[in-house]
């Protein structure tokens, strides 16, 4: 007896030697391939035409590579790293989806509810007037309420107004407000939505019964916000922090300026030798959070845990609900292979989720200064992040060429990555 215990110890041993080995073998792999990787990254930062930018593979277990290039401010020189936070864009849209889902499980809300069940004004697509419009169509963007030309001219507001006195040239859009020109999100909600109030118009509305016809609508991704204002008694930046935020670890990231590390903010470029001014989103929820490449780890390993039915963050019928993957290759017929997914995402089925190409999913943003992209791949379960602190919108710039050139090079290595991990 003594000695089967004995050679039980010794294969213990044996197995936990050999394991010790495997694990130094696959770090050794994991390291070279992280290298190399940060190696090829860098040689494409050097085209010269993105001042900075973050990335991060990742899987359900977290962060697998994470980095950061170039500058978040040229002038005084400050690095670009993982930590630096940016404005992500539209990928702040997934954080209302989650805490539309979190406020149902909360038994606020359900997505089916009549928004007007729940607002202290009314809205109605005139055209359609006894339609009703449900919080599940402003989730997937075909509640007819569309983006107008005052929400275009409007949203944006400095922060400050600019130093005249800053080396560096400073950019402002004619769509950029004065810092005294900013509201509530409630208050700017109803003054474009509310019948008779000063901004409505009924070119904010499609003409189509709500539930037929998809249009994009940051409106209504703030609309949605306000809702959960409402019903929670919170802010919604406070709602998300407490409720998405928080659990997840994203300690460094939020909305408001004033609570982060000014430290850590990137500058946003008009081109690599001038900066916009630095401003904030009236309507925050479609697409302000302050967030770094670290921090968005932490959502996209979540993101990933939850389509694969392991999410802490919400019950696995909300996940489901969240990606509708059901739908996914309905969707998607009529795309061809070639097409890159982050260009032909497709959002009118999940909540604030796009379900893209090649069994891609996820959000992409862009804002004056930034270009963003989260995305995973829904069968191997490993995603890529890219935040940049530069205004990328024409293919016949370089610096469109440099973008696609570091996410294909970041899907290029995701899968060894996951392989050595």
């Amino acid at each position: 007896m003594k000695k089967q215990i004995f050679l039980a110890i010794i294969i213990v041993g044996l197995v936990g030697s050999c394991q010790t080995a495997n694990d130094n073998a696959g770090n050794q792999r994991s390291s070279k391939i992280s290298d190399s990787l940060t190696i090829e990254l860098q040689n494409i930062y050097e085209q010269g035409f993105i001042n900075g930018f973050s990335v991060a593979i990742v899987n359900k277990s977290g962060s697998l590579y994470q980095n950061g290039f170039g500058y978040a401010n040229k002038n005084p020189e400050r690095d670009f790293t993982e930590n630096t936070l940016i404005n992500i864009g539209s990928i702040t849209k997934t954080i209302v989806g989650l805490s539309l889902l979190k406020a149902q499980e909360l038994g606020l809300i359900t997505l089916d509810d009549p928004i007007n069940d729940h607002l202290p004004f009314i809205v109605e697509n005139p055209h359609f007037p006894d339609e009703r419009i449900t919080i599940r169509q402003l989730a997937n963007h075909t509640s007819t309420i569309i983006d107008t030309e005052h929400f275009e001219e409007t949203c944006y507001v400095m922060v400050a107004e600019p130093d005249t006195t800053d080396t560096v040239p400073v950019e402002v859009p004619y769509f950029f407000n004065n810092p005294k020109d900013t509201t509530s999100l409630a208050n700017y909600m109803e003054s474009m939505l509310r019948k008779g109030a000063d901004a409505y118009s009924k070119t904010g509305f499609l003409e189509a019964k709500p539930g037929e016809q998809y249009q994009y609508s940051n409106t209504g991704a703030g609309l949605a916000a306000l809702i959960i204002e409402i019903v929670s008694g919170k802010p919604f930046a406070e709602f998300a922090k407490l409720n998405i935020l928080k659990p997840l670890k994203m300690e460094s990231s939020g909305w408001k300026r004033d609570n982060l590390d000014e430290d850590r903010i990137s500058k946003n470029y008009a081109t690599t030798d001038t900066v916009y001014a630095d401003y904030h989103l009236i309507n925050y929820p479609d697409g302000g959070l302050l967030t770094s490449a670290a921090d968005l780890s932490n959502l996209l390993a979540e993101l990933i845990k939850g389509y694969n039915g392991t999410g802490s963050l919400l019950s696995s019928e909300n996940f489901q609900s969240l990606f509708a993957k059901d739908v996914a290759k309905e969707l998607f017929t009529d795309v061809g292979e070639d097409v890159i997914p982050v260009i032909n995402t497709r959002l009118d089925k999940g909540i604030f989720m796009a379900l893209a190409p090649k069994n891609t999913i996820g959000h992409s943003g862009g804002d004056p200064g930034i270009v963003s992209f989260m995305f995973f791949n829904s069968e191997t379960g490993i995603g890529r992040i890219l935040l940049v602190n530069m205004t990328i919108d024409n293919p016949n710039q370089g610096a469109f060429t440099e973008l696609f050139d570091i996410w294909n090079k970041l899907e290029e290595y995701q899968v060894r990555m996951s392989n050595a991990s």
